[in-house]
């Protein structure tokens, strides 16, 4: 089948900027500077988090029927719609993860939806035990089921769509299929349960449902930036690529190895910081306000960090799972890149907004 493709960019080399020193380190604006930081929460809840979430919803929605339209009658047309749809609900979901806040995290939505890398062992395991409600579905740890799990179910990137159309019209073909639309229906009851749990928490504003002031609530959304960024420089990449152990590349370590949507998943993830950090309207409402209030060279440091590292995960060569071996220079490149971003959102903006880092590996060490 044919995939989204990404942005096409070759990287030359990674700018390196030269360190910003700083001065006195505040959380308030001073008195000649308006204080933004209620506008910005607002922003980044209802330019992005609400309508993102809602669209990761509708499209959770769309592969719960495209997955009993597949087991409903299983051929190349079907298969190919409902890896479309599992494909195309991975971008709002993962741009969500760029800012792991409130239920995302707190209630246990992120591992519940998207545990990973598969386990296809425990998948296997929950086909064999004949899984065909809900109920018993719950009974079962988060590697059996999410979106990894279906990605087990609907991809193989050696034998083919062949080898998976096989599978589901097997002998073992039905219990495969009931799994598959058991799984797919519990993707989309959890977006639904999340966006609910979201929309009734934090309505409007951080302020007074989750955290007491406009302070801790900043505190938050920088410590969930940092925290997404982590989640692609060292789990996405430095770890399958054996940079945090003496094994060398894994594949099995790959995000989406089997769908091949890892990188895109990566540049998903950026998409959703550079959201949160620049605002829905590009520099107008996201963080970069208060940033560039206390320091434009800070703020400069940051857009230009992104961009490098969006260029750098870009240049990547197609699919992750062969380039961490084929191509690990590229693929360090891309992971130097973002983990320059994270150090500088750690060292540089959380320090510029008094906010204190809860991750404890964020000096990148």
């Amino acid at each position: 089948m044919n995939y989204p493709t990404r942005r096409g960019a070759v990287v030359a080399g990674l700018l390196a900027l030269g360190s910003v020193a700083l001065g006195v380190l505040v959380a308030c604006p001073t008195d000649q500077e308006p204080d933004r930081r209620a506008e910005v929460i607002t922003s980044l809840i209802e330019d992005q988090l609400v309508p993102t979430l809602a669209d990761a919803r509708q499209r959770g929605a769309a592969l719960d029927g495209a997955a009993t339209e597949l087991c409903a009658a299983p051929d190349a047309a079907s298969l190919t719609a409902a890896q479309d749809a599992w494909w195309q609900l991975r971008a709002p979901w993962k741009q969500l993860l760029a800012v792991p806040l409130g239920p995302i995290v707190d209630d246990g939505f992120d591992t519940a939806i998207d545990f990973w890398p598969v386990r296809p062992a425990s998948v296997d395991g929950g086909v064999a035990a004949g899984v065909t409600s809900q109920a018993e579905l719950d009974l079962l740890g988060v590697a059996s089921k999410g979106m990894p799990a279906i990605e087990y179910l609907l991809f193989d990137p050696l034998a083919g769509d062949e080898a998976v159309l096989a599978a589901l019209t097997s002998d073992q073909g039905p219990a495969r299929c009931a799994y598959l639309e058991l799984l797919a229906s519990d993707v989309a009851l959890r977006l639904a349960e999340l966006d609910d749990a979201w929309r009734s928490q934090y309505t409007t504003t951080l302020v007074g449902d989750a955290y007491p002031d406009v302070a801790s609530a900043i505190d938050a959304i920088v410590n969930a930036l940092i925290s997404g960024l982590h989640d692609i420089d060292d789990m996405k990449l430095a770890k399958p690529l054996g940079l945090t152990s003496a094994s060398g590349a894994d594949p099995e370590l790959v995000e989406s190895r089997l769908s091949d949507r890892s990188l895109s998943d990566a540049l998903d993830g950026l998409a959703g910081f550079e959201a949160a950090y620049l605002g829905a309207d590009d520099g107008a409402s996201g963080l970069t306000i208060l940033v560039a209030q206390r320091s434009p060279d800070v703020d400069a440091k940051i857009r230009e960090e992104l961009e490098q590292a969006k260029l750098a995960l870009a240049a990547v060569p197609e699919p992750l799972r062969l380039s961490i071996s084929s191509d690990a220079a590229a693929v360090e490149q891309a992971q130097v890149a973002v983990e320059r971003l994270r150090i500088s959102m750690t060292a540089d903006v959380a320090s510029l907004l008094g906010v204190t880092v809860s991750l404890s590996d964020n000096d990148g060490d």
